[in-house]
């Protein structure tokens, strides 16, 4: 009976529980370590080395949604459109028959929102009809739905005041469009360089120059 107790005779696993024990504590001290450093990076606004920490963290914890939600937002404040749908698209073409939707509401939508802002209209919006039948109370994808209408919505009545030669409507809606998405580089870049015609036709040429100058930092292929 004794015998059984002696320490001395392991478990004929207990050399790989012990090894896999410890590459899990230390792959929680590295999370650990790299999350103290996103945070960092975080409240120095240096979004890049946010990126970095991030992508470092993906290693190990390869699974975590978090993490994956957490590097297309930061890509998206980086405006690394392009970046957003590589990675958003590899990751569809690995989630079998889930199409957009495998990639969890939260992701799908920032996805959405950065073949937007690359301006490709058509397939955001193709995958924003995919999100509403999947997710119709959704208020994330309910949010970009009602921000996209009214965008166009207001650069309508506002092209519409123009062409009715009412400029000084005109002004006042194409400013209120730009107060709608600051993000929308492109978007912004249109109106503002029609508020630019609008001050023309006010003989409000200094502001015309300032909003052509900025359209061009927004946008610089816009004109």
């Amino acid at each position: 009976m004794l015998r059984d107790l002696d320490p001395s005779r392991h478990h004929p696993q207990l050399e790989k529980y012990q090894a896999q024990w410890h590459e899990g504590h230390v792959a929680v001290r590295s999370l650990e370590s790299l999350v103290r450093q996103f945070n960092r990076y975080t409240i120095a606004n240096d979004t890049k080395a946010a990126l970095r920490a991030t992508e470092a963290a993906m290693v190990i914890a390869m699974a975590s949604r978090e993490l994956r939600v957490q590097k297309v937002t930061l890509l998206l404040t980086l405006c690394e459109f392009a970046k957003v749908e590589e990675y958003c698209t590899g990751l569809v073409r690995n989630g079998a028959s889930g199409g957009v939707t495998s990639l969890g509401i939260e992701m799908a939508v920032l996805y959405c929102r950065a073949l937007h802002y690359d301006d490709k209209s058509e397939k955001a919006l193709e995958v924003l009809h995919q999100l509403l039948r999947a997710a119709p109370t959704s208020v994330d994808v309910l949010s970009v739905k009602r921000l996209w209408e009214l965008m166009a919505d207001v650069r309508l009545a506002a092209n519409d005041a123009f062409k009715r030669g009412d400029y000084s409507r005109a002004e006042l809606l194409y400013t209120k469009a730009l107060s709608l998405d600051e993000n929308h580089r492109s978007y912004n870049a249109s109106i503002l360089g029609n508020r630019a015609a609008a001050y023309m036709a006010l003989n409000q040429y200094d502001k015309a120059v300032q909003d052509c100058n900025a359209a061009l930092q927004y946008h610089p292929v816009y004109f």
